[in-house]
């Protein structure tokens, strides 16, 4: 419905348009429920993604420390491609762990 001062030709439309009005707005308190689970949502997401870098750091020295050991090249390769991967995983899990702090409000 266009929301023209025309058709606020009575009190009742005009009326009508104020209750519609209120009833789109969100309440304070609402608003920071959805705040604070947002937050607490943001918090669970960072901490899973600091054990997944963890976890994946350590597995990046297993590799480094199998490709210093060893000598055959095809195996060499396949542990420098594996690192290769693993330290890309890292890298998009820091991005997402440096755009979920931007998100969340302190």
């Amino acid at each position: 419905m266009n929301n023209s001062l025309n058709l606020l030709t009575s009190k009742d439309n005009c009326n009508s348009k104020i209750t519609t009005a209120n009833k789109s707005k969100i309440s304070p308190a609402h608003k920071k429920a959805m705040l604070l689970h947002k937050q607490e949502i943001s918090q669970a997401k960072a901490a899973k993604i600091e054990t997944a870098l963890e976890s994946l750091n350590k597995e990046i020295e297993i590799v480094e420390s199998f490709i210093a050991i060893l000598t055959n090249d095809v195996a060499k390769k396949d542990c420098i491609n594996l690192k290769t991967r693993l330290e890309y995983k890292r890298f998009m899990l820091i991005e997402r762990k440096s755009k979920l702090r931007s998100t969340v409000p302190s």
